[in-house]
């Protein structure tokens, strides 16, 4: 995949940056000359990031809405999302041994809004990705404005929920077998001419996949 491949040299690109100065303590207190360029976190959210939103039962026969930004990695990478969490300066880091997993998580509404959506209108996301941010982003003001908690206001995040990401879950969809998902926009695929180099191009992980290839 060539995303993936993007993951992987950005992540090469983080091992050369700060090789003369590694973190061998994994904690929020990373030295402050170890900053991330802006457009290099866009670029691995268009490789890694979700924008997640889940809509799950409550044991009072009550629906929640529950709606976040994350980047799950492999645990050898978890550097990594604590170097986003302190360029962030939100959200929490957790992680699964057993699955050899860990990711970085934003869940506060504020947070969303103030930082992680503020972000990435500065910083746009470049690939299909950005359709999803673009819905996400309205679900959040649907929170934001505690819609999520009238009638009409779900009906139109579970529009929203049902044309990002996985889609529909077979509880939500046996519970509201009606909902119709809104139709994504198709995001240009061409890259900016002059394109920030923080931000890698598909083009060369292409290449670079085909080398590896040989």
């Amino acid at each position: 995949m060539i995303l993936a491949g993007i993951a992987e040299i950005l992540i090469r690109s983080l091992d050369l940056l700060f090789s003369k100065n590694k973190v061998k303590k994994y904690s929020t207190s990373i030295n402050k000359d170890n900053n991330l360029d802006p457009y290099w976190v866009t670029g691995f959210t268009d490789a890694e990031g979700c924008f997640s939103v889940i809509i799950s039962k409550r044991s009072n026969l009550n629906w929640r809405v529950q709606a976040s930004f994350e980047i799950n990695l492999h645990i050898k990478d978890i550097e990594i999302l604590y170097l986003i969490k302190n360029f962030f300066g939100v959200g929490s880091i957790n992680s699964r041994k057993k699955r050899c997993n860990c990711v970085y998580r934003v869940t506060k509404i504020e947070d969303l809004i103030k930082v992680i959506i503020t972000h990435f209108i500065k910083y746009p996301l470049l690939t299909q990705k950005y359709a999803d941010f673009f819905i996400w982003s309205k679900v959040i003001k649907l929170m934001e404005l505690k819609q999520h908690l009238t009638p009409s206001g779900f009906d139109i995040i579970l529009s929203y929920y049902a044309s990002i990401n996985k889609g529909i879950t077979q509880q939500v969809l046996t519970a509201f077998p009606n909902i119709k998902n809104v139709t994504l926009f198709r995001v240009n695929p061409i890259l900016p001419n002059k394109l920030n180099p923080y931000w890698v191009s598909p083009k060369v992980v292409l290449q670079l996949e085909m080398e590896d290839s040989l």
